[in-house]
């Protein structure tokens, strides 16, 4: 049976930040209205001890109330999550990382994102090479496009969601509830976490994907994909993954290249810097800043023309039926951007 506490007050929030800091790997995760995007509000903050054991759910309303932020509101438990001395472990944690800065100011450090983990270890660990990768691309893009035009996924790789990492390595947990997918679908989605009083199936949804990054990360280190030896960096890629996405600011709801389960390795790798590197250039669709060779080169032109999306975002285009107007436009290979960089 799985237990959390429910916090709707100062009061709460400061008995449940001192239990917590006396745990040093803290599970973070956090709900909401369409997080992420411009119609994006946090509702939940979900942190669990390290194999959630306790696990507490902080309702951000209820907390963010006049009358409770002069009391403190939130702010016990933002100084802990921005508080180096404490791991947070998470999963896919773009969106939490994002809404936390944007909507609190709290810019949290050391994060280790189990989907990252997921994702590098499959290398440098597990011994994957390039057929795997391909395979794994297959089942977003189809077989025909990936091995048809292999250079336009080179450095593309399909993230893998936490439930489905949770049914692949047949781990023993309790499976989320069916009722909350018939809640989204009769409740227009996402904005039945905005309501109150909250159903306890969704509190009890919240509680339960603490288990799973708890139950993930406990495996992650039994099955040897993590070890002394690699989180560091796990975490220096981790770093670069949350901070990438944090750059990009409030994306459109439905944007097809921002909300996509395919990454291209900039956006992560820490031996290339996607935001300040002189002489790339930048993506206008997922707008990272990249190197030339991700842009495919007009042929037959004398002007030096390329796309203005890159390879990642012209393969999306493709499969969600961008506008052909969209994903065909060209600018001349010398034009730039302005440069951005980390904040």
């Amino acid at each position: 049976m799985l237990h959390y506490n429910y916090c709707t007050t100062t009061r709460a929030v400061h008995a449940a930040v001192a239990f917590l800091r006396g745990s040093p790997r803290l599970l973070l995760d956090t709900e909401g209205k369409e997080i992420g995007t411009t119609e994006g509000c946090l509702s939940i903050i979900s942190v669990g001890t390290l194999n959630a054991e306790y696990i507490f759910l902080f309702d951000v309303s209820a907390l963010t109330t006049p009358q409770e932020m002069k009391r403190g509101g939130l702010q016990p438990l933002l100084r802990l999550l921005s508080d180096p001395k404490y791991l947070k472990v998470v999963w896919d944690g773009r969106q939490d990382y994002f809404e936390l800065r944007e909507m609190f100011g709290c810019k949290m450090v050391n994060v280790l994102d189990l989907q990252i983990v997921e994702l590098v270890s499959r290398w440098e660990v597990r011994g994957e090479g390039e057929a795997e990768r391909r395979i794994r691309l297959e089942k977003f893009f189809g077989k025909a496009s990936v091995w048809s035009e292999p250079e336009r996924f080179d450095g593309l790789h399909l993230l893998c969601g936490m439930q489905r990492c949770v049914e692949e390595n047949n781990l023993q947990v309790d499976g989320k509830d069916p009722t909350v997918r018939k809640l989204y679908k009769e409740g227009g989605g996402s904005g039945i976490w905005m309501a109150r009083p909250i159903p306890d199936v969704l509190l009890h949804y919240a509680a339960t994907d603490i288990d799973l990054i708890a139950q993930l990360y406990q495996h992650f280190w039994l099955c040897g994909w993590m070890n002394l030896d690699n989180t560091d960096a796990y975490l220096a890629k981790s770093r670069r993954y949350l901070e990438t996405r944090a750059a990009l600011g409030r994306v459109v709801k439905g944007d097809v290249f921002q909300q996509s389960p395919v990454v291209a390795e900039e956006a992560f790798d820490t031996a290339v810097h996607p935001w300040s590197r002189t002489g790339y250039v930048e993506c206008s669709g997922c707008h990272l800043h990249l190197p030339p060779r991700r842009f495919e080169p007009s042929t037959g032109t004398s002007g030096g023309l390329r796309r203005v999306l890159c390879s990642r975002c012209v393969s999306i285009a493709l499969k969600r039926g961008v506008q052909k107007r969209a994903r065909d436009s060209w600018v001349p290979f010398t034009q730039m951007f302005e440069q951005r960089y980390l904040p």
